[in-house]
């Protein structure tokens, strides 16, 4: 009797610990949430390599069912909070957007219409997250740190037909269909895109991404992230590879338009302002909504005139409420010794966004 006992008793704890593996290899497949977010599972070699001949083969992240459909124009602040939610970060977006773009207007009218990533990774630092944004980024990258267990952002055009900008977090990826897949505030919860479909709405903006890790898993993200953890670094590669396909294609405006905002990361301003010359004839009309980089050499160089030219046209193009741009034109005004028009410009940064430190600074610049 006790050895059938016995014998029974061993079958039981075989078949409990078949099935303790089979839950913890399901649970580590590509599910995090909070305090059990999903670590590195795929070994700490992951970070090492530079191709994805060790990755899993597809991986989907799971935050754990936390989704928000973004509100008008907020794809920035929505995107932020379906990120940090992957990290047991739950915050809504409209609290974002008051501090990211407080005028943000649903009617469209006076509107905040872009969201800086820089000003987006600052946002994450104040919630306990290390935030590297960087250019450059490739659908190995994404895979790496996905397998890793760390989401995306990224900013890319809305869709091929339109040259609206739009922020996505990458949360999966599926070699068997050569497909990712993004949680996305606008399009849904699960958006998939070819490899090469998302290359192409990614390409406007220097191939840039977002990707956030709290402080006891900085060393993983950066050993994936490996030599772009220097910004500059980073910059300048991406400097070279549009370089590269300017050099094949010289009237490759997009291209061109990467160029130029490369080489100002890099202070390289003339060469900022020359590719974007190239560029400007052919450049989409909403190319500087989002990315005033090369205005921002003209400043450097001391063209204030075309600071204020280019300035103009965007404020004017249905697009007033622009605070970075109104701080950029205040910068340029104290240069050529305009106190007064200096001061309107900060204040009406600080009217359309009253938390932007730069314009803090600027009208505090003035009044000393």
């Amino acid at each position: 009797m006790m050895k059938k006992t016995f014998f029974i008793f061993c079958i039981v704890v075989v078949l409990g610990s078949v099935l303790f593996f089979i839950l913890k290899q399901d649970r580590t497949s590509g599910s995090f949430a909070g305090e059990q977010r999903q670590s590195a599972q795929v070994g700490n070699s992951l970070g090492q390599t530079s191709t994805s001949q060790s990755l899993p083969p597809k991986v989907l992240l799971n935050d754990g069912g936390y989704y928000v459909t973004q509100t008008f124009n907020n794809c920035g602040p929505a995107a932020l909070s379906i990120d940090l939610s992957f990290y047991g970060v739950h915050v809504d977006q409209q609290t974002l957007a008051d501090a990211l773009r407080p005028t943000n207007n649903t009617t469209g009218k006076d509107d905040d219409k872009s969201t800086p990533p820089d000003e987006i990774a600052a946002q994450a630092g104040t919630y306990g997250l290390v935030a590297y944004f960087r250019p450059g980024g490739n659908i190995d990258l994404l895979k790496r740190l996905i397998a890793a267990g760390f989401p995306v952002m990224t900013r890319t055009l809305l869709n091929t037909s339109e040259d609206f900008a739009h922020y996505r977090v990458i949360k999966g990826y599926d070699d068997t269909k050569g497909e990712l897949t993004d949680e996305d505030g606008f399009q849904g919860e699960n958006v998939n895109f070819s490899y090469s479909d998302f290359l192409a709405i990614w390409k406007p903006f220097n191939y840039e991404y977002v990707v956030f890790a709290p402080s006891n898993e900085q060393t993983e993200v950066e050993s994936i992230l490996g030599n772009d953890v220097n910004a500059t670094t980073a910059w300048k590669e991406a400097a070279q590879a549009a370089g590269q396909v300017v050099a094949a294609d010289p009237k490759d405006a997009s291209a061109q338009f990467d160029l130029s905002v490369a080489d100002y990361y890099i202070s390289d301003y003339t060469d900022s302002v020359r590719a974007f010359e190239a560029a400007q004839p052919s450049l989409s009309e909403h190319a500087l909504w989002y990315q005033i980089e090369p205005i921002e050499s003209y400043y450097e160089l001391g063209d204030y005139d075309k600071v204020f030219s280019l300035a103009k046209s965007i404020l004017s193009d249905n697009n007033p409420a622009y605070p970075e741009l109104y701080v950029i034109e205040g910068e340029s005004y104290l240069k050529e010794g305009d106190n007064a028009s200096a001061k309107t410009a900060f204040e009406t940064a600080l009217h359309y966004n009253k938390n932007l430190k730069s314009a803090q600074d600027g009208l505090a610049s003035v009044a000393d």
